[in-house]
Order: C-alpha cells, then structure tokens, then sequence
C-alpha cells in the first residue's frame, strides 16, 4: 500500500541466531500487531474509495473511468490531497477510488478477494479481462508485493505497452532530497565511518563506482535543470480502456 524507499536491512548474520522462547513470542506478537495495522490501514482505504464513488460520482463507472478530470467535486479533491487537510497523496485517493469502481466493474470473485495493495497495484493494466486474470493468478500464487509488481510489469511488456515512469520536478526533488537528508545524517556517517573500516577493498571499490555513477547521474541533472530545455511536443495520452 505504501512506498518503501527506505527498507530496513536485517542485520548481518541475524539469519543465523536462533530467538530465544522469549523472543519469538514477541516476533510472533510483533507479526501479529504488523498484520492487523495492515488490514486496518486498507479497509479505511477501501470504505473511503466506496464513499467517493457513491457520494462524488453517483455511482456511476464510466464517469469515473471516461471523465473523472472533468468533474470538479473530484478536481478540488486531488487538489486538496497531501495539504494539511487531507493527507493521502493524489496517487493514493486516486486507487481507493479506481479500485472501489473496478470491484463493480469487473464481478469478479478473484479480484474482490486479493487485499487493496495488489488490487493498485493491477490498476496499471487498465484492461479489464487482463485485471480479472492476473487477481486471479494472484490469489493462487499468493506473491509478494515486489513479485506482483514484477508481475504486473511483465503483463505489460506482453501487451506491447511502454513502461513509463512517472516524472515531475517535485517528485525529482523529493527523491533527491530524501538521500541527501540520510547521507548527511551524523548517525549515519559515524555508522558508514566504522563499516568503511571493516570493508575489504572489493567492497570498496564496488560502493566508489557506484557513488561515481550517481556522481555523474546527479551531474546530468544539475546540467538540465541549469539550462533550458526545448519544449517538446507532448505526447498524447492513451485513452484510457473501459
């Protein structure tokens, strides 16, 4: 449901240590607690995409697939998303809505089986007979969400359709902004100080060419974002698939 650009590396060897009766009884708890914050968090995501579609759309599929950007109840809606009033990114309001109009849609017993996370996720092939048949491959293989999206990926490139990624100069912004807070943070460069003096030198190296390249990346884009690009004429977006 939620992005993860910063998950948490198990500690080394902690694959090896056996818990104690204790510990796993808390890891168990701990998995438990995980599992019931998860269902939660998702069921508030799906009564408020079955909300708006009833309160801000009527309940009316097409108009939420065909012209959602012309209704202006909707508009003010994404506007407002991740202000201080509402605080769920436009992405987000956007799949607990699709998925609530694609759980009428599709009459699917597969596809209103699988959790809201992968039902987003399968937003992307846009094609109904291809949504109805991938939740069903999903609940019989039960994937992981990095397996799904993988998935999900593969569908698409079998369909023909470009990847693209989703660019905006915010978004640039915020993703460089998120590494820079981390590799200027003091804990974590007393941290990186002690593992530099426990690697060998093949890990070095590795990490170095590594900083190179984001090196040279970071350097492209300083020289975009100084200069002024030519405008290019703007693709047309697809028509998007009933």
């Amino acid at each position: 449901m939620l992005r993860r650009d910063d998950t948490p590396a198990a500690p080394k060897g902690a694959e090896k240590k056996k818990l104690t009766a204790s510990e796993r009884a808390v890891f168990d708890e701990a998995l438990a607690r995980g599992e019931a914050a998860r269902k939660s968090a998702e069921s508030g995501l799906v009564e408020l995409g079955q909300w708006l579609f009833a309160q801000v759309f009527g309940g009316d599929s097409s108009a939420v697939i065909d012209s959602r950007d012309d209704n202006a109840l909707w508009a003010a809606l994404v506007e407002a998303a991740d202000g201080p009033r509402l605080r769920l990114t436009p992405a987000l309001l956007e799949s607990a809505l699709l998925c609530a109009v694609y759980d009428k849609r599709l009459n699917s017993d597969g596809w209103r089986a699988i959790d809201f996370t992968r039902k987003a996720m399968l937003l992307r092939l846009r094609d109904e007979k291809l949504m109805r048949s991938a939740a069903q491959h999903l609940l019989a293989t039960n994937l992981s969400i990095a397996s799904t999206g993988e998935y999900v990926r593969e569908l698409l490139r079998a369909n023909g359709e470009e990847i693209q990624t989703r660019v905006t100069l915010r978004r640039v912004g915020t993703q460089v902004a998120r590494l820079t807070d981390r590799l200027v943070g003091e804990e974590f460069n007393d941290r990186l100080d002690e593992v530099i003096a426990d690697a060998d030198d093949d890990e070095r190296r590795a990490a170095l060419a590594q900083v190179e390249r984001a090196q040279d990346a970071l350097g492209a884009l300083k020289k975009k974002l100084s200069g002024r690009a030519p405008r290019k004429t703007p693709r047309k977006k697809p028509k998007r698939r009933r």
